[in-house]
Formats: C-alpha cells, sequence, structure tokens
C-alpha cells in the first residue's frame, strides 16, 4: 500500500470536479434543441441587420416600428412561399392519387424486392408497399390523409406565428 493517504481535500475536489460534470452534461442536455435555431436566430440578425439599420433611419430612430416591419417582412418572406408550396404539394398529392388509380386500373406492380434490402426502413416499407398494392385505392386514401395533414401543419404554423409576432 502507499504511504500516502486520500487526504479529505482531495475527495473533495474529486466530488465536486464530477459534480460540476454532470452539471455540465445536464445544462448541455437541455440546451442541445436550442443550438440550431439559435445558429439561424444570429445567421438572420447578421445578415438583415443592414436593412435593419436602414429601416431605423427611415422611422426616425424609432426601434419598435423597425423590430415590427423586420419581423413581418422575414416572417413574410418565410412563411408566403412556404404556404404556396404546400397548397401545390397537396394539390398534386390529390391529382397524383387519382392518376395512379386511372392508370393502374385497380392493379398496381409489385414493388421490386431490392426496396426489402434497404437498411433500417426496408422491412417496413416492403410491408406498407405491399399492402399499397393489396389494396389499390389506399393510395388516394393515404394521400387524401397526407393532404389532410399538411392542411392541419399549415394552419398551426400560421397560427403559431400569428401569436408570436
Amino acid at each position: 500500500m502507499s504511504d500516502h493517504p486520500i487526504r479529505a481535500e482531495t475527495i473533495r475536489l474529486t466530488v465536486l470536479g464530477l459534480l460540476v460534470v454532470a452539471l455540465g452534461s445536464a445544462v448541455a442536455l437541455v440546451l442541445a434543441p436550442f443550438v440550431v435555431p439559435m445558429l439561424w436566430a444570429g445567421i438572420l440578425a447578421f445578415s438583415t441587420w443592414p436593412l435593419y439599420a436602414r429601416l431605423l433611419k427611415l422611422t426616425g430612430g424609432r426601434a419598435w416600428i423597425s423590430a415590427l416591419c423586420m419581423t413581418v417582412l422575414i416572417s413574410a418572406i418565410v412563411v408566403l412561399p412556404t404556404l404556396w408550396l404546400l397548397h401545390l404539394l397537396r394539390a398534386r398529392c390529390q391529382r397524383a392519387g387519382a392518376i395512379h388509380g386511372a392508370r393502374t386500373g385497380g392493379r398496381s406492380p409489385a414493388p421490386p424486392a431490392l426496396v426489402a434490402s434497404l437498411p433500417i426502413v426496408g422491412p417496413e416499407l416492403m410491408a406498407w408497399l405491399n399492402a399499397m398494392v393489396a389494396q389499390p385505392l389506399r393510395w388516394q386514401t393515404e394521400l387524401k390523409a397526407l393532404a389532410g395533414k399538411l392542411d392541419t401543419e399549415l394552419w398551426t404554423l400560421v397560427g403559431g406565428l400569428a401569436k408570436t409576432s
């Protein structure tokens, strides 16, 4: 055995170090979901700062009017194209279901065996495709359900932006 016994100070510092590491890990775990949104906020703030400065001059130094204009402008730049694309996607999904049903005449080709060998999603995707082949009208039902989800998500997005703006 060693001639040097473990001192109380060494134990105290070791426990304190472990507590600091545990606390730092907990903080990192809590803040992890916010890192990407914070980075995007920083990028948007940096890239739009010249426009904000120009608006601030135009509004006579009234920061709240400039901030409101910037918030509405950036929200419109992000939201309006998203709404437009989701609307187009919804219309295309419904049309694709009708076209698929008309072209296949109630019969769909069997999915290729390669699908089942895909890593992680292969077996589930193959089962889903086989179910679609077995019930041809299910394509339309699935696409209508997807379009309904898109509508719900779309209005949730618009409502959420109205609450935060």
